[in-house]
């Protein structure tokens, strides 16, 4: 299993390793070891640090050091820095690094206009991605969905979904879910929920008929949405904070393509090119 922790000693961890930490935690004792999390916590949940990481435990270690209390909707243990140390070095999560991934690859699509929505539902951070590229036809869509897809890449065909969109995807959710459409061909909806995947143990994905809602959404004739949802590895639960931060972000990485006509908008807003010397 993946465990996070946050942290202002990023750097100092990765170069020396975790430190112990001692307190009683509102107990009648002392308890000594390295907060972690099943899920990215943020400071609303008592969590500090600018940086997230991840580590790779084993569901039977973070077991033998859990903390249960009633009514927590995550998972939490303090397991001590000697054992930490011992597994594969923890690495800095990026969420808005996966997000630039899927930008980029609605530019590939030939898109020149991209609209990406941010926006909170009961906890959950969704992430909507819509552009007005090339978008794909159901067999396409279909060989995009799988795991490991083998979809080339070619210079005439980088409007694909493809692999690297679902590798960035799930990097994020858990739940994907596509429309798409080319130019005079029909809408396709297409998905994948990896909550159904485990329960199941076998890799199911569907693509199904739309719907006259999602139809009249779409309402372009060409182009791909990409929703994501059940955002289980995004460590800012704050949808506004996430968005502020994305829309810097794509304003540094992506100024040259700004400067030459593309327009990016995040939660309604234009994204402006950012030069490095303004950085």
């Amino acid at each position: 299993m993946r465990a996070y922790h946050r942290t202002f000693y990023a750097t100092e961890i990765l170069r020396e390793g975790f430190r112990d930490a001692t307190d009683t935690y509102m107990t009648s004792r002392e308890h000594t070891g390295v907060w972690v999390s099943d899920r990215p916590l943020d400071e609303n949940e008592g969590a500090g640090g600018n940086v997230l990481l991840v580590i790779d435990i084993s569901e039977e270690i973070f077991a033998n050091y859990e903390w249960i209390e009633d009514g927590k909707t995550y998972r939490e243990a303090l397991v001590p820095a000697a054992i930490l140390n011992a597994l594969k070095r923890p690495e800095i999560v990026d969420e808005v690094e996966h997000v630039l991934d899927l930008a980029d690859i609605c530019i590939d699509a030939h898109a020149t206009k991209i609209d990406i929505e941010i926006s909170e539902h009961k906890g959950d951070i969704i992430i909507t991605i819509d552009d007005d590229g090339t978008g794909m036809d159901e067999e396409t869509l279909s060989e995009a969905l799988r795991l490991g897809s083998d979809t080339e890449r070619e210079s005439t065909d980088l409007g694909k979904f493809g692999t690297g969109s679902v590798t960035a995807s799930i990097g994020l959710s858990q739940r994907v879910e596509v429309l798409t459409k080319e130019i005079d061909g029909p809408l396709f909806y297409g998905g994948f929920d990896l909550e159904q995947i485990a329960a199941e143990n076998r890799f199911i994905k569907w693509i199904d008929q739309t719907t006259k809602e999602q139809t009249e959404s779409f309402g372009r004739p060409k182009g791909t949405r990409v929703r994501l949802s059940k955002t289980d590895r995004i460590s800012s639960r704050n949808a506004t904070t996430f968005a502020n931060t994305l829309r810097s972000r794509i304003g540094q990485v992506f100024r040259k393509f700004l400067k030459s006509g593309v327009t990016i908008t995040v939660n309604g807003k234009s994204v402006e090119p950012i030069d490095g010397q303004t950085q």
